[in-house]
């Protein structure tokens, strides 16, 4: 499904799960996260890699909150403008 070289991963969409939005975009960040994983190491025994993994999910998590916050702040604001027009 995916192949990672220096500077690159290719992904071959065409092997990722379309049953819906969630589905694919949580197929897509695992397939991401195995992939840039390989810069560390590219044994998948090894503590590096595992490591690698674990430390990427927990900042495509922390980028998802802080983004999520983002979106919900900006939404407020919008939102209150037009009321106050």
């Amino acid at each position: 499904m995916g192949r990672f070289s220096p500077g690159r991963i290719v992904v071959n969409l065409a092997h990722l799960p379309k049953k819906d939005t969630a589905t694919f975009a949580q197929a897509l960040d695992d397939l991401l996260i195995h992939e840039c994983a390989h810069r560390f190491s590219s044994d998948h025994l090894s503590m590096t890699y595992i490591n690698a993994c674990t430390s990427l999910g927990a900042k495509l998590r922390t980028l998802g909150a802080v983004r999520a916050s983002f979106s919900h702040t900006c939404r407020s604001r919008v939102l209150r403008r037009r009321v106050a027009w």
